[in-house]
């Protein structure tokens, strides 16, 4: 499956579903395509990997940073960085970059 007809699959399930995580999203999805006689998508292609840190700065101002890797070849794909934190959307369109 071309990664962007599956990008467009998984906005159409999250776009109301903001904290829904990758294995919700993929039943979502299995469903979805279950009930249009579809093939099945494996998990791994809906999966994604991230993580965060900060950086401290003398200061005391701090600078939050999350990526997210591709489950395959664990490329860094995209990233966020914020003094003030993240919240639900930056992390949707992070995912979805992928």
């Amino acid at each position: 499956m071309d990664d962007a007809e599956l990008a467009v699959e998984i906005r159409q399930q999250v776009s109301e579903l903001l904290t829904y995580g990758y294995f919700r999203v993929w039943g979502l999805l299995r469903r979805a395509r279950e009930a249009q006689l579809l093939p099945a998508i494996n998990v791994k292609l809906v999966y994604r990997d991230s993580d965060g840190f900060e950086f401290h700065c003398e200061d005391g101002a701090k600078l939050s940073v999350t990526f997210a890797l591709g489950c395959c070849d664990r490329e860094a794909f995209g990233w966020v960085a914020s003094p003030t934190g993240y919240n639900c959307d930056d992390i949707r369109d992070l995912m979805l970059e992928g």
